[in-house]
């Protein structure tokens, strides 16, 4: 009888390990393409910066060569009903920001995306 309860035991516990990699938004789809003739870097900017690098895959490159893409996906695990994404790329004294959150919100009882 012991056998059998600690195999439920850890079959329970895989099961609640497994459903909190579940809690998060949807994903945001990153692609970067560098139409410039100068290879860009890629720079995790503040807080919001260093996690979407955290949250990212794959992780983000360093650098992005002249007509190079880079493509990766941003999955926030901070809540089911949140995401974002925040990058900037730069080269010389050019910058390329973005910054995007997805949030449902109640709307008279209805939740929705905003």
């Amino acid at each position: 009888m012991k056998a059998k309860l600690c195999v439920s035991g850890i079959a329970c516990a895989l099961a609640l390990g497994s459903a909190g990699g579940v809690f998060a938004g949807p994903a945001v789809s990153v692609t970067f393409k560098n139409n410039s003739t100068d290879a860009v870097t890629y720079n995790s900017i503040g807080a919001n910066g260093a996690s979407t690098k955290i949250n990212a895959s794959p992780i983000p490159g360093d650098r992005v060569e002249a007509g190079g893409i880079d493509s990766f996906r941003v999955q926030s695990r901070i809540s089911r009903d949140a995401n974002f994404a925040t990058l900037q790329y730069e080269t010389g004294s050019k910058v390329c920001k973005f910054s995007t959150t997805y949030m449902k919100a109640m709307n008279k009882g209805v939740v929705l995306p905003k």
